[in-house]
């Protein structure tokens, strides 16, 4: 896949429907490694989301987060939120972590989605 310059989350993020997998959430470069992170503030539930590498190229981790069939025929890594975490649906700090290595998948069948 190669070294990836940009990393960004795309996924259900948002209280807003029409938002879904329209939103992009940069992740931020490490200063050593070629690691990048995010912290999200989630409320409980559960949501899906895939990498966004250099703009184009979509992908999920297989070592870090769970992954699930949307329906359509897309894998996406998932994160479940429970509510027993969360006091008075307040939302819980997420840390996501992108490592560029080769246990990545890059994951092409979204191509529809990438046209928002």
């Amino acid at each position: 896949m190669g070294e990836a310059n940009s990393v960004a989350i795309r996924g259900t993020f948002s209280d807003d429907k029409e938002k879904w997998w329209r939103e992009t959430i940069p992740l931020k470069r490490a200063d050593s490694e070629a690691q990048y992170s995010v912290m999200l503030a989630l409320r409980p539930g559960r949501y899906e989301f895939k990498y966004v590498l250099n703009g184009s190229d979509w992908c999920i981790s297989t070592d870090r987060y769970d992954c699930a069939n949307d329906g359509d025929g897309n894998t996406n890594n998932v994160i479940i939120v429970p509510a027993k975490e969360t006091a008075d649906n307040e939302p819980k700090w997420y840390s996501n972590v992108y490592r560029d290595k080769a246990s990545s998948v890059r994951d092409q069948q979204n191509v529809s989605k990438a046209a928002w």
